[in-house]
């Protein structure tokens, strides 16, 4: 009986851990992943600058939403200040009021500004027709998630941009880790601003899609080939430093050759989204996203990475589990520790160096969970006897006063 009691607990407590892992009911693989993916230690782009609307913007354009005149003022001065492509990420759904949309139409058609546009669940319509994407399939569509609408910008204004990216930022209700390539709106496939901006800059005018069955990839021409997870989105790496000028107060001449991304940063007129680094706002997680593309293949995560994980805990699992059943002295705290490192530290390190994530921390939580188990069956009654004299040692304390 004890013989078969040694063998079930385990295997009890092994087989509910994994089922935990699988699926990641309390999010430690996820903020794993977060970790992962986050960065102490910041890298300066050279292929970025964000333009943010401040409140300092206030005090030159007044109250937002600015008069879009000043808005086509803003683009004409990035042109001719010489910068690449420039992502628009500000709200242009509503008519202007002071009649300002016909000049930012005009100031759009000088080319290489790319607006943005929120994929919804409400069945809002859109103006604009995404550029092609060559060798997609409709089965392929079937098996990613479906947008019903977006809120887009005004029509005019859409036929004058070089092109429009859909964003799907409206929907994130949690940590935002993963940016979408491609966002599908009811039955259509339409691309992100971000490789929108480098369909512009490498002057192309469509898309390849291929589905490989570990994933999709994206191309455009014969200069980017982007692989990413089967609903077309990439791991994010917010290990970047943009150089970042205040639209009322800088005069651009950092933007040459650059790819610029507008965005709003006003209290109130935009929320901030949870990434692995704090709140951000979604023009600095599209820039970091884009900079994950432009420094190589993005990060990805295969269902070869995930067995892998499975098995390192289940294997460490059962080895700790020997050691510390049978006794508990210095030799079997030096085991422990050299398989914590080879569990957790080995494989992360292996993996990062050919640019896939491995998650250290689900291992490293089932590794402990039999050395912290045994323990409390060796402790427990000393463990109560401790409860009980600082439950009746409290006790009495209140008594005396």
């Amino acid at each position: 009986m004890q013989s078969f009691r040694s063998i079930l607990v385990p295997g009890l407590l092994l087989t509910v851990l994994v089922i935990l892992q699988a699926m990641d009911l309390f999010g430690i693989g996820k903020q794993g992943l977060a970790w992962v993916t986050s960065s102490s230690h910041s890298r300066v782009s050279d292929d970025i600058v964000i333009v943010d609307i401040d409140q300092s913007s206030q005090a030159k354009y007044g109250r937002w939403p600015f008069d879009r005149r000043d808005v086509a003022a803003v683009v004409n001065r990035l042109r001719t200040e010489g910068a690449g492509a420039i992502i628009l990420d500000i709200p242009l759904e509503d008519p202007d009021r002071a009649r300002g949309d016909e000049e930012l139409a005009k100031a759009l058609a000088s080319k290489g500004v790319i607006l943005v546009q929120q994929a919804t669940m409400d069945s809002t319509g859109s103006s604009y027709t995404p550029k092609k994407f060559q060798g997609l399939d409709q089965k392929n569509l079937d098996q990613m998630h479906q947008y019903s609408g977006t809120v887009s910008p005004l029509p005019k204004l859409i036929q004058s941009a070089s092109g429009v990216g859909t964003t799907d930022f409206s929907t994130a209700s949690d940590l935002y880790n993963k940016y979408p390539l491609v966002v599908p709106v009811n039955g259509v496939l339409h691309a992100s601003p971000i490789i929108e901006a480098l369909r512009y800059t490498v002057h192309e005018s469509n898309y390849d899609f291929k589905h490989t069955g570990k994933g999709v990839r994206i191309g455009i021409g014969q200069f980017l080939n982007i692989a990413t997870d089967s609903s077309g989105k990439f791991y994010i790496n917010y290990d970047h430093e943009f150089k970042t000028l205040k639209l009322g107060q800088d005069r651009f001449k950092a933007v040459k050759n650059k790819i610029v991304i507008v965005g709003v940063s006003l209290p109130g007129a935009n929320s901030q989204l949870s990434t692995p680094n704090g709140l951000m706002y979604s023009h600095v997680i599209q820039a970091h996203a884009l900079q994950t593309i432009l420094d190589g293949p993005p990060p990805l995560r295969s269902a070869f990475v995930v067995m892998l994980e499975t098995i390192i805990s289940i294997c460490a699992f059962l080895a700790l589990w020997y050691f510390w059943s049978r006794s508990q002295d210095v030799i079997n705290v030096v085991k422990l520790v050299l398989i914590l490192c080879i569990t957790a530290g080995v494989p992360f390190v292996a993996l990062s160096n050919i640019n896939v994530l491995f998650d250290p921390v689900w291992p490293t939580v089932i590794s402990l969970t039999p050395v912290l188990f045994i323990l409390y069956q060796r402790y427990r009654h000393h463990l109560r006897c401790y409860l009980c004299v600082w439950i009746c040692g409290g006790q009495n304390s209140k008594d005396k006063t």
